[in-house]
């Protein structure tokens, strides 16, 4: 069977068009915690030794937020290999769950480490979600990773690749090899790229300021 992104980002747009007014607003700090509490909970009963924590913007300080960022951790997921080989049921468990209890209600998109939907909380307005199965060892990557904002994600990995690296959520990996390269934190990333740790602070500041982290 013929299958097209094109056809599948298409339906994405539809389901999100009929929720328009409420994902064009800005998510009050308070809300985006209530999701990640409720959220959380259900990752907890469905999980053993799994946890949660609220991303991007939220992380940072926000006021509020264009959207709900979720990365779930589970105790024995010590790789990316482990959340490849075994992350994806664990997943659909967790969007199940969510899905019955209905706080997601629309799924959009659902693969072994990402999920992307439609959600809310109660009788509050729908909000996109996104929820993001960390490795053990890179949780501190996907915190970097998704909550820097687009410019700087795509400033640093230009920064890293031209020092012969790669970055993405798993972290940082010499190009050459294949082989990861970095300590697991943030900090050391920066350092590894000589790029002034403190200078990425005041960045994010700025961002969160300009509403460029969402």
């Amino acid at each position: 069977m013929f299958y097209s992104p094109f056809l599948k980002r298409g339906r994405q747009n539809l389901r999100k068009l009929q929720y328009s007014n409420d994902l064009d607003e800005r998510i009050p700090r308070s809300e985006v915690k209530r999701f990640g509490t409720t959220i959380g909970k259900v990752v907890s009963e469905i999980g053993d030794g799994c946890r949660t924590e609220l991303a991007k913007s939220y992380a940072y300080g926000a006021k509020d937020s264009g959207d709900v960022d979720v990365i779930v951790v589970c105790k024995g997921f010590r790789t990316k290999k482990d959340v490849m080989r075994s992350g994806g049921e664990v997943l659909r468990n967790v969007v199940d769950a969510l899905v019955e209890k209905g706080i997601v209600i629309e799924v959009l998109d659902l693969g072994k480490s990402k999920f992307m939907g439609l959600g809310k909380v109660g009788r509050g307005k729908v909000r996109h979600i996104d929820i993001r199965l960390a490795s053990e060892d890179a949780v501190e990557m996907f915190r970097l990773y998704f909550g820097s904002g687009a410019e700087f994600s795509r400033w640093i990995r230009g920064v890293a690749r031209d020092k012969g690296y790669k970055l993405n959520e798993w972290g940082l990996e010499d190009r050459r090899t294949g082989k990861r390269v970095d300590d697991g934190t943030e900090r050391g990333v920066f350092k590894k790229l000589m790029v002034s740790f403190n200078c990425f602070l005041n960045i994010i500041k700025t961002s969160l300021f300009l509403g460029l982290v969402s």
